[in-house]
């Protein structure tokens, strides 16, 4: 399952409620859109036969277009499990530990 998430380089948490409808290993993975190997969070998760878990995923900094897949590792389709809810909720962006002057420079070096 590939679900769209126009982040906006915004800090966030995003909490997902699964259920399974069989046993199974899940992979949990949000990365940028324009780069399949920038992974900004991966997870594995097992969940049993009609087990309801929420997962907090705690994202302080994110990419501009984020992409979240999740999917049985198993098999390595969107099978033996449903997204019943998906929350966003704000998060406090970090402190900046950058001069003004490195931040510009790693603003102008990731774009």
């Amino acid at each position: 399952m590939r679900i769209f998430l126009p982040t906006n380089h915004q800090s966030f948490i995003l909490e997902l409620t699964l259920k399974a409808t069989a046993d199974c290993v899940l992979g949990i993975v949000l990365y940028d859109q324009r780069n399949d190997d920038s992974h900004y969070f991966r997870r594995k998760v097992s969940l049993l036969q009609d087990e309801k878990r929420t997962i907090k995923i705690r994202l302080p900094f994110s990419p501009k277009n984020g992409l979240l897949d999740i999917y049985n590792k198993q098999s390595g389709t969107a099978q033996g499990f449903k997204l019943i809810n998906m929350a966003v909720k704000s998060l406090n962006p970090p402190a900046t530990w950058q001069s003004p002057q490195r931040k510009r420079f790693a603003c102008f070096a990731i774009d």
